[in-house]
């Protein structure tokens, strides 16, 4: 029997940090039962965390729409303490709440307190039934946390801040910034495209420097493409994808920005973690983590699907570089606070702890 026991469909590296920090507090006591790869196949699970760490099989239905994981039920329902994920697509989950509910145990949700669409989207009302029989709800922001304690004020809730770094690997070494980086999967909601568009105008218009993409996916051949459409080749530079910290610092810190094209999610605090301002688009289904953005501080907002807004703010951002190196430090340390591993894993146990049997 597990003490504490945590079920996930996959967990990507960007967990590597956070898990060891859980490990460190709860020690062998702490099991993780995984798949290996997500809803969307892409995201694999790239963590080691040696014997803490077991592997299930992913069955997926109905053209991954939804999920069973099997041998996770006998120990998910003999656990003391259970963190499972808050997502009604994966059916397993329904099953262990069930179980637990019946034999009087506790069970915790971790995960985002709404739909990708939202908060008001049809979707809520199945998951509003998922996040009733949880004990406890564990969500990605403080944002996330005060929306949900108005929809259920009687609900237990903890926030634990969607975080990739601990707090020693927040700092970047400095050096002239001029380029702009693009950090995350080439996949078309995130629009890669629109970013290629937006960079050509604003290359043509001044000499600004390189745009480094960092990341692969469906989207990379159209990209590729684009590139050479517009006569940008000696500007953009494809770098695939990278997830060693060194490498990616030095990229940051050449970097007088961040881009988000379209959807924004953990990479607006991995840009934060290294100094770097985003340039985000400002009427997208962004991720919780958006509640990190603030204009003019740490970040720049153009209008969403206009590459010729985007390349505006690009240019701007660019003639301003010296003030936004300057801001480097504050946006650094304002991460730390909020948006640590340190503080991301200490919430987990806690959470762990106050639902233990």
């Amino acid at each position: 029997m597990s003490k504490y026991l945590l079920i996930q469909t996959a967990i990507p590296n960007y967990r590597q940090n956070v898990l060891n920090c859980v490990y460190e507090k709860l020690g062998s006591d702490f099991k993780v039962l995984t798949g290996r790869e997500h809803f969307e196949a892409s995201v694999l699970t790239k963590v080691d965390i040696g014997s803490c760490l077991t592997f299930v099989d992913n069955v997926y239905l109905l053209r991954r729409k939804f999920l069973v994981q099997k041998g996770v039920l006998v120990k998910a329902v003999e656990s003391d303490s259970l963190i499972l994920e808050l997502n009604p697509r994966i059916l397993t989950v329904w099953l262990i709440l069930l179980l637990r509910k019946l034999i009087g145990k506790k069970t915790v949700l971790w995960g985002h307190a709404w739909p990708r669409k939202g908060r008001y989207s049809r979707s809520d009302s199945l998951r509003n039934v998922l996040r009733m029989l949880g004990t406890h709800i564990l969500v990605y922001t403080d944002t996330e946390k005060d929306e949900l304690s108005e929809r259920m004020p009687s609900k237990s809730i903890t926030s634990a801040p969607n975080a990739l770094y601990l707090k020693e690997y927040m700092w970047v070494p400095i050096r002239e910034r001029s380029n702009f980086v693009y950090v995350g999967r080439l996949v078309a909601w995130k629009k890669p495209l629109l970013m290629i568009e937006a960079y050509g105008y604003a290359v043509k218009a001044e000499n600004i420097g390189d745009l480094i993409i960092i990341g692969d996916g469906p989207e990379r051949d159209a990209c590729e493409a684009l590139v050479i459409e517009l006569g940008i080749q000696s500007n953009v530079k494809f770098r695939g994808h990278l997830s060693d910290i060194s490498v990616l610092r030095d990229v940051y810190s050449e970097c007088v920005a961040s881009l988000s094209p379209g959807y924004v999610g953990l990479s607006i605090t991995q840009s934060f973690s290294f100094g770097t301002p985003m340039i985000v688009a400002d009427n997208e289904p962004h991720a919780p983590e958006i509640e990190a953005a603030i204009e003019k501080v740490n970040c720049c907002f153009f209008q969403a699907g206009n590459a010729k807004s985007m390349s505006e703010k690009m240019l701007s951002v660019w003639r301003e570089r010296d003030w936004w190196k300057s801001q480097s430090p504050e946006i650094i340390t304002a991460c730390k606070l909020r948006y640590s591993a340190e503080l991301m894993s200490s919430r987990i146990v806690e959470t762990f702890k106050k639902c233990r049997v």
